[in-house]
């Protein structure tokens, strides 16, 4: 069995690992499984797209080298579950502060957060990502406290929770800057 078999089996933990460890640390198999991704074939895509989230962390490499390619689909994917995987690839592997294209991903990220279509999963690591990213650039701030404000009686109760935790956490680093402002 070959990757692209193997993706059309199903969408078990233990496929994806199969997956995973078939690629291993080549490059060629990686890159199989990214056009998978950028395919955009539902099942298909969101299986490969978990399988290339789960590479990126076992061979850090592939998000150095393929990390342009993942952000301009994070912002274009039709599958859901290839925003998703590809969000999360963004939020637990990516270091930020070296990130050359930090004004892509934000605005790829306040676009997401801006989504009410958007599924709760991508709209969770969106809003991290921001987090984040206000983290290094704190004029951010003001305007991701603005935009889960506005979102937060059209999201569901889970997206609420988190929503309410980090405005709490924004507001409170929003008025100590003006504190120190002053």
């Amino acid at each position: 069995m070959d990757i692209t078999e193997a993706l059309g089996t199903d969408s078990s933990r233990a496929t994806i690992d199969w997956v995973v460890n078939e690629i291993g640390s080549d490059r060629k198999k990686f890159r199989i499984a990214l056009e998978h991704c950028f395919a955009d074939i539902y099942p298909i895509a969101m299986r490969a797209a978990r399988a290339v989230q789960i590479s990126c962390v076992v061979n850090p490499q592939f998000t150095n080298l393929y990390i342009d390619e993942i952000l301009e689909h994070l912002a274009t994917a039709k599958v859901e579950g290839v925003r998703r995987s590809f969000a999360k690839l963004f939020n637990d592997n990516v270091d930020l502060k070296n990130f050359k294209q930090l004004g892509v991903l934000t605005n790829t990220c306040f676009n997401i957060l801006e989504s009410p279509k958007e599924g709760i999963a991508v709209r969770y690591y969106a809003m991290q990502i921001l987090y984040k990213i206000s983290q290094i650039e704190p004029d951010l701030k003001p305007e991701l406290a603005l935009i889960i404000q506005l979102r937060l009686d059209e999201s569901s109760g889970g997206i609420k929770n988190i929503s309410q935790k980090l405005l709490k956490k924004l507001g409170k680093e929003i008025e100590k800057s003006k504190g120190i402002s002053r």
